[in-house]
């Protein structure tokens, strides 16, 4: 078994906790996954029940591939209005010519750590299933080691605190990776990046160029964020 999605126990850490109310209980869990799965149910051998007192019936597994609505969107083309630093305060990230082609783009002046540069909205959905996409660029120069540039995005449920999940990056040499977390490629070219997630919470969008990496600041590129929810 690779994932526990839900279980009656303390003892698996972040999973839904299932209620033993002795009543049925109708049950959803949005998740995400680029592999092949086989569902998997079980009584489980440590638990405080006794074998055959656990039931579930009517299962659906839907996949949920049209977004119902864009949360956030952003290219960079204008000023950094709709952004902020941790706790308000400055960021380290600006926006400078494609190094590439004729537009602009997402960099920095600086490295971060925990979250350099935070959208000032929150978007939470009822579905808690979201899609970001965006384009990244990793572009190796004197001191940079491609393969670790250092560029990461995540999330967080506040502007005052540090990122509580990285959903990508360049390495992982950080705390609070995703499930999924994805290696972000420094190819030197533009490379087009979809992360489908779940959370329940309000979240901010985070991007920085990672304090622990291998590169130099201002290596790292983020352009044409999106965040849709299903």
């Amino acid at each position: 078994m690779d994932v526990w999605l839900a279980g009656t126990s303390p003892d698996f850490n972040n999973v839904i906790d299932l209620p033993d109310t002795g009543r049925w209980e109708s049950i959803e869990i949005p998740f995400t996954t680029s592999e092949s799965i086989h569902l998997s149910f079980e009584d489980w051998v440590t638990s405080g029940g006794v074998a055959g007192d656990a039931y579930f019936d009517n299962i659906r597994l839907e996949v949920l591939d049209t977004p119902t609505d864009i949360l956030f969107a952003e290219n960079f083309e204008s000023d950094l209005s709709r952004w902020t630093g941790k706790g308000r305060g400055p960021t380290s990230g600006i926006i400078v010519p494609d190094p590439l082609q004729g537009d602009r783009a997402l960099s920095f002046t600086d490295f971060g750590s925990g979250g350099d540069i935070f959208t000032l909205e929150s978007f939470i959905s009822p579905s808690a299933v979201y899609r970001l996409s965006f384009d990244y660029l990793g572009l190796a120069g004197p001191g940079s080691v491609a393969g670790d540039i250092g560029g990461f995005v995540g999330y967080g449920d506040t502007l005052s605190e540090n990122a509580d999940v990285w959903l990508a990056g360049t390495s992982r040499n950080s705390i609070n990776l995703a499930p999924n977390f994805l290696d972000l490629p420094d190819t030197g070219r533009w490379e087009s990046i979809k992360i489908p997630f779940t959370t329940s919470e309000s979240i901010h969008l985070t991007f920085e160029d990672f304090v622990s990496s291998r590169g130099v600041a201002g290596d790292a590129y983020f352009d044409n964020v999106r965040l849709e929810t299903f």
